[in-house]
């Protein structure tokens, strides 16, 4: 596909082949691309990728799948997670970078904009997998997989430090409180992190479907949802209710199979229903599906397009109640 230039990246689209005025040196050019608007401002509900094979970042219709760049190309490299401040209206991506001289970082994506800034390159920086916005709103809360730990960045000036170290960290939700949720894709569990106690993480889920899970969302009446990317599994489990002695009991397997092929990131899209990427999905093309827990039914959102790679995933949620935690609502100073 045709990508516009650094820094004006907001072309949208759905797969299908349209003209699309482009201005250069005084003239407009009429190029033949697969987007077909753009993008002004962000819409409570629509739900934001980060995917590595086209290395953008899309904002996605979650009524027709239409599809919108809001940024892509440098400084981006191998982009994995992502989150929504929902309060600066801002999108925050990790980057592995490339092994190479460009080392792993943390940009804001502006999306009326299209504008990429970074906000903390390198130092503990290695495998930044999922992001949050902490509660203060002044910091991010990072899992990076290698060696495994989370780790703090202050907004303000980028400064990183490590706040825990549960091994091969990847994704992460916050538990209430001081509390998070994190999958481990070694060591086959989802712990839970007290950053009061780091050193003392308490096991939630473990053993049984596990092999390298992925993103965890929810929670839909009670319960979450987690992405076992590597057999291929959307699992339920009930975190509370995990039994050392029973690993596997609180788990069921939801999904397998049909439109799940590789689940990776997982987003509570409301009280109805999660929204996962899916990279292995389509025969290996990618998808966004979603799962509703009242229907137990799977439905593909939207694909082709800018979708390939896709990875982090988020919803766009108002300044009044946060969409992935809806019980936990912050004062907008």
């Amino acid at each position: 596909h045709f990508l516009p230039p650094e820094g004006r990246r907001r072309a949208s689209g759905t797969g299908h082949r349209a003209p699309c005025p482009r201005r250069l040196a005084g003239l407009v050019l009429m190029l033949a691309v697969s987007w077909t608007s753009i993008v002004h401002a962000l819409e409570v509900g629509q739900i934001l990728v980060a995917d590595r094979g086209s290395n953008a970042v899309l904002a996605i219709d979650p009524t027709t799948g239409d599809q919108s760049i809001l940024a892509s190309g440098a400084p981006f490299v191998a982009l994995s997670g992502l989150t929504f401040d929902r309060f600066r209206r801002v999108i925050y991506v990790t980057d592995h970078g490339d092994g190479m001289g460009q080392p792993a970082a943390i940009y804001r994506v502006d999306p009326e904009s299209g504008v990429i800034s970074p906000v903390s390159v390198g130092g503990d920086l290695v495998q930044p997998e999922s992001l949050l916005v902490e509660s203060s709103r002044q910091s991010l809360l990072v899992a990076d997989g290698l060696p495994g730990r989370l780790i703090r960045v202050e907004l303000a000036s980028g400064a990183q430090s490590i706040v825990a170290s549960p091994p091969s960290a990847s994704g992460l939700l916050f538990a209430g409180g001081t509390n998070y949720y994190v999958t481990k894709t070694t060591g086959f569990a989802i712990q839970q992190v007290d950053l009061n106690d780091p050193l003392n993480p308490l096991t939630v889920g473990a053993a049984g479907n596990f092999q390298a899970p992925t993103g965890i969302g929810g929670p839909i009446a009670g319960l979450h949802y987690v992405a076992e990317n590597s057999a291929g599994l959307l699992i339920e489990i009930n975190l509370p209710g995990y039994n050392p002695a029973f690993p596997d009991a609180n788990q069921t397997v939801v999904a397998q199979g049909g439109d799940i092929a590789n689940p990776f990131g997982v987003f509570r899209e409301n009280a109805e229903s999660v929204v996962i990427t899916d990279p292995g999905a389509l025969g290996g093309a990618g998808a966004i599906i979603r799962y509703t827990p009242g229907t137990t039914s799977e439905e593909i959102v939207a694909s082709g397009g800018s979708i390939s790679e896709p990875r982090g995933i988020a919803v766009v949620g108002d300044q009044v109640g946060w969409v992935q935690r809806p019980d936990i609502i912050f004062t907008n100073p």
